[in-house]
């Protein structure tokens, strides 16, 4: 269950659960209970931006998004946040799995990147009619390989 922790009546009943769940714990002769935050995962605005500027980029370098997205920007451009071990072996997280901040990071990178390197120019989210017009140019292709 998730409890709104800013709210008295959810700080109430995550207590009540807590103490429930401790008395629970002792009749069964249980020492285990697993608790978690839920971190603030990345944004649907992030998520569309994100796409529209690795389609250009893709576009414009002349790759597939899926190899530039894969490839480039998991693995090479922001391999400190996407490869990560797991159970003793290296593995590459999903972009789903990112929250807001790592995001925003991760976005920055890939525009410094493609600036620093000539590929081109990658609006910034704040950008609006760039973005637009962007969107229009990669659904001109009708080529789901670009968004």
């Amino acid at each position: 269950m998730i409890y709104n922790l800013k709210t008295p009546s959810g700080i109430t009943q995550f207590k009540q659960k807590v103490d429930f769940l401790l008395d629970s714990a002792k009749k069964a002769k249980t020492s285990y209970i697993q608790l978690e935050k839920i971190r603030q995962l990345r944004s649907s605005s992030q998520n569309s931006y994100l796409h529209l500027i690795l389609g250009l980029y893709a576009l414009e370098a002349g790759f597939r998004m899926r190899e530039i997205k894969e490839d480039l920007w998991k693995r090479d451009i922001c391999r400190d946040i996407f490869i990560v071990e797991k159970n003793g072996i290296m593995v590459c997280r999903s972009s789903a799995d990112l929250n807001t901040k790592e995001m925003t990071i991760c976005i920055e990178r890939l525009r410094n990147y493609a600036s620093d390197n000539g590929v081109c120019y990658l609006p910034a989210p704040n950008e609006t009619e760039q973005l637009r017009s962007l969107e229009q140019h990669l659904q001109q292709y009708g080529n789901a390989q670009y968004l």
